[in-house]
This record gives C-alpha cells, structure tokens and sequence, in this order.
C-alpha cells in the first residue's frame, strides 16, 4: 500500500522506497534490493541520529544522563549520534521511551517551522 503525500508521513521519509517494493519478496532472498528499484543508503541511519541528539539537547542531557535512562552505554550512544551503528528496534524503542517520544518520531525527517519573532527583530 503507498502512502499518499496527504498522509502527512511521506514527505518526511528520509529514504525512497520504489513502490513495486516487495519486501517479501526482498526477505525470502527471491530478490534484491537493486531487483526492485530501492538503493541502500544511510540516510535512515543519519536522520535517526539527528533526532536522537536533537532531542537530548532540547532536555539539555548529556549522552551519558541519556545512556544512563536508556539502558545503554555511554560509548554506544556517542557511535549512535556520529552515526557509526546501526540500531537495532529495540533500542529505538529504548531510546524514545527515554527521551518521551514515540519511536517514530526518531525515524521521520523534522518539519522544520519558521523560528518566533524575537523582541530585537521589532527594532
């Protein structure tokens, strides 16, 4: 099933699944990802860590205040951030919960919104 641009999720999807995507078909190893039009790429990867410290900073926490809430290691949650794991569900799960979000929230490029006026801006 395709996502219409109305859906409010498929515009911010950080990557560009083709939808004559099968993923069963990709799963069972009938197919590859380049079979069906999709090329691999980080960008999931980079977004999720994005969000994870722009989360963290607006709860102004340090990775270790974060690591400590999620379960995980400071270490790892420094790699998550520079964008050197890959995480698994779990510990997206793990990290949302910490920080308040829904897991999807971590996974789904921000909508950037115009910052508010400042009172030096009237001048």
């Amino acid at each position: 099933m395709a996502r219409d641009a109305e859906d409010g999720f498929s515009d911010r999807l950080p990557f560009g699944a083709a939808p004559e995507c099968n993923f069963f078909q990709v799963a069972s190893g009938q197919s590859d990802f380049s079979a069906v039009g999709v090329k691999p790429t980080n960008a999931l990867r980079d977004t999720f860590a994005v969000n994870v410290r722009r989360h963290r900073l607006r709860l102004g926490w340090s990775q270790e205040k974060l690591a400590l809430d999620a379960g995980l290691h400071r270490v790892y949650l420094n790699g998550v951030e520079a964008r050197r794991r890959n995480v698994s569900l779990n510990n997206v799960e793990k990290l949302a919960a910490a920080l308040g979000v829904d897991p999807i929230e971590l996974l789904l490029q921000p909508r950037l919104a115009p910052l508010p006026a400042t009172a030096e801006d009237d001048s």
